[in-house]
Parts: C-alpha cells; sequence; structure tokens
C-alpha cells in the first residue's frame, strides 16, 4: 500500500499547531485532496474517523504518498494499535480519479460522548473554541 489517507491534524493544511505536522508532513508528498466516503469525522481532543459504510458520510482530507517509515512513524502519532485501527479504501481524488489508501479510523464505541460530529467531515472547517 502506498497511500495514506490524513484527514486531521497529519494534513499538510493543518492549523492546530500540533508539533509533529510539519515534521511528519516534510517527508512526504501530497497526491491530493480527496473524500473517502462512508465515514464520519468527530473531534474531542483530535479528529477521529468512523465507518458507518453510509455513502451520504464523507471525510475530506489528503492522500499522501507513502513509504514504510513513515507508516511506522504515522502509527506512533496515531498510537496505532492500541488508539486506532487502520483500514483500506478508496479515496475519491478533487482533481478525478481515486487512491486506495490506508484510514485510520475508530470504533463508534470508543469515540468520547463529548466529541462533536463535524457535519462537513472536513477538520478545517471544525467548531473552535475561542482563543
Amino acid at each position: 500500500m502506498e497511500h495514506l489517507f490524513v484527514y486531521g491534524s497529519l494534513r499538510p493544511d493543518d492549523d492546530s499547531g500540533e508539533a509533529w505536522t510539519a515534521s511528519f508532513c516534510s517527508q512526504t508528498s501530497a497526491v491530493g485532496k480527496g473524500r473517502a466516503s462512508g465515514f464520519a469525522l468527530y473531534h474531542d481532543t483530535y479528529a477521529t474517523a468512523v465507518h458507518t459504510g453510509d455513502a451520504d458520510n464523507a471525510v475530506v482530507g489528503v492522500v499522501l504518498k507513502l513509504t514504510p517509515s513513515l507508516l511506522e512513524e504515522a502509527d506512533r502519532i496515531e498510537e496505532y494499535p492500541e488508539l486506532y485501527t487502520r483500514t483500506v479504501s478508496y479515496v475519491a481524488l478533487e482533481e478525478g480519479g481515486e487512491a486506495l489508501a490506508w484510514i485510520y479510523i475508530r470504533r463508534r464505541a470508543d469515540v468520547p460522548d463529548t466529541a462533536k460530529l463535524i457535519p462537513s467531515g472536513d477538520w478545517m472547517l471544525r467548531e473552535r473554541s475561542a482563543q
């Protein structure tokens, strides 16, 4: 598998200020923006995708070119397999076509009750607390 779909703080355009974002993204290149259908996006402390199987739900993110060492780094950041699991799904690319990519997900039962659904599925459009 040579692609990773990132939808939260691993996105190259993430603005959450997480220390790992710039370091992680400097090691890869973006294939393009995309949408993973059949997933819902929640926000508690971090972004969390949940597989719903419902084609009306989608998560927006970026497909990255992946290397084995980059996957190991992503696993460390995402606390895989303790916190997240991974699945493989097709992601529709904004520029056309699709990419088969790893996606970090959680079971809905593992998402905190305090998590808020991001209806747009786009981490960049999440509700933010006043600073």
